[in-house]
């Protein structure tokens, strides 16, 4: 069949198939080198991460430092019996707040009354006897020698007197100072030895919050310095550091210090868990975000941040401060762009894309 086509047509079909198949492989190259111009740049552009980034700028800061302790009686005194008798008389409650001088454990008198009272007429009797032999040593009827014996019969007596008193007093034991009768050791009937216990009393105005910091802490400290007490149940009291310790425990080589809170009213208790926050200088810092904080490879907690080229730097940082807008840190320029949004996606020596966060 293709014999009677004529030899021209077949040299013109020719041509027309070597056109269409050149124009059509044109148009495929030419479509590839436009994509390559156009996607390229775009494929780039989209490799590079976007980050949201907030200026910063360093100021001068209190640098606080917190250290876990436990609130402490500022005394605790166990009052015990002088000398021997029944307990005749406990005025005074367990927990009861009692006043310097208050009766605690009363005992039995039994004769001590009666020797006092026979001191006392001993007393009278030898000073009628001196007087006596003075005012007759005066007018030359009377030797010296007798003169100082009724002197020395008078002194005696005076002296038994006063161990009387003494031995009377000590049947009343009372509270040393103010305080709280914190726990009675001895009721009516009980039967007391020279040493054993009527009961303890604790001074809890001041109250003490007692802590322990580390040997490269303890030489920051200051006396007098300003301290915050929490305590476990939300309460915060001002106070002040009163005792820091010259000698270290030998076996956590830690060193106790000591901080007053005013408790005229009693309403802090010994034995509460505490936290003690204390002014230890002044340092250049920034207030960042808790969110801001990474962790980079080695574990080393920082911010990341960038330069004004978009590269990332990472940045190891210390808190001085917690407070209720955010931390202070240490360790970042004086005025930095931290990335506040997607450090957690990013290495250092990254090159990024940058946006303002919000609020900026």
């Amino acid at each position: 069949m293709l014999s009677n086509i004529p030899q021209s047509v077949k040299i013109a079909g020719a041509i027309f198939i070597t056109l269409l198949v050149y124009f059509i492989i044109r148009t495929a190259i030419g479509q590839d080198n436009n994509a390559k111009t156009i996607v390229a740049p775009a494929s780039v552009e989209s490799v590079m991460p976007t980050v949201a980034i907030t200026p910063l700028r360093a100021e001068i800061h209190p640098v606080i430092r917190s250290f876990k302790g436990r609130t402490e009686a500022d005394r605790t005194v166990t009052i015990r019996a002088e000398t021997p008798g029944s307990v005749r008389s406990a005025p005074v409650e367990d927990g009861t707040r009692v006043s310097e001088g208050d009766l605690l454990c009363g005992l039995n008198i039994d004769a001590r009354e009666a020797r006092l009272a026979e001191a006392k007429a001993t007393v009278e009797a030898s000073r009628i006897d001196f007087n006596a032999v003075e005012s007759l040593s005066e007018s030359g009827f009377s030797s010296s020698n007798r003169l100082a014996t009724a002197k020395a019969a008078m002194d005696r007596a005076e002296a038994a007197l006063n161990s009387a008193k003494i031995e009377l007093d000590r049947t009343q034991l009372r509270a040393p100072f103010d305080g709280v009768f914190e726990e009675r050791l001895a009721n009516v009937g009980d039967y007391l030895r020279g040493g054993d216990k009527c009961g303890t009393v604790v001074d809890l105005d001041p109250i003490i919050i007692a802590a322990n910091v580390s040997e490269d802490m303890v030489a920051n400290l200051k006396l007098g310095a300003t301290a915050l007490v929490k305590l476990s149940d939300g309460r915060e009291f001002n106070g002040k550091l009163s005792f820091i310790s010259r000698t270290a425990d030998p076996r956590t080589r830690t060193f106790r210090i000591e901080t007053e809170v005013v408790n005229s009213d009693y309403a802090i208790s010994a034995g509460l868990t505490s936290e003690v926050l204390l002014t230890m200088g002044e340092e250049k810092a920034i207030l960042v975000s808790a969110a801001s904080l990474a962790l980079n490879d080695e574990g080393i907690v920082g911010i990341r941040y960038v330069d004004r080229s978009n590269l990332v730097h990472f940045a190891k940082v210390n808190t001085i401060d917690d407070s209720a807008n955010g931390i202070w840190v240490t360790g970042l320029p004086d005025k930095v762009n931290i990335i506040s949004v997607g450090q957690d996606f990013i290495r250092e020596g990254t090159r990024v894309k940058t946006v303002w966060a919000s609020g900026q």
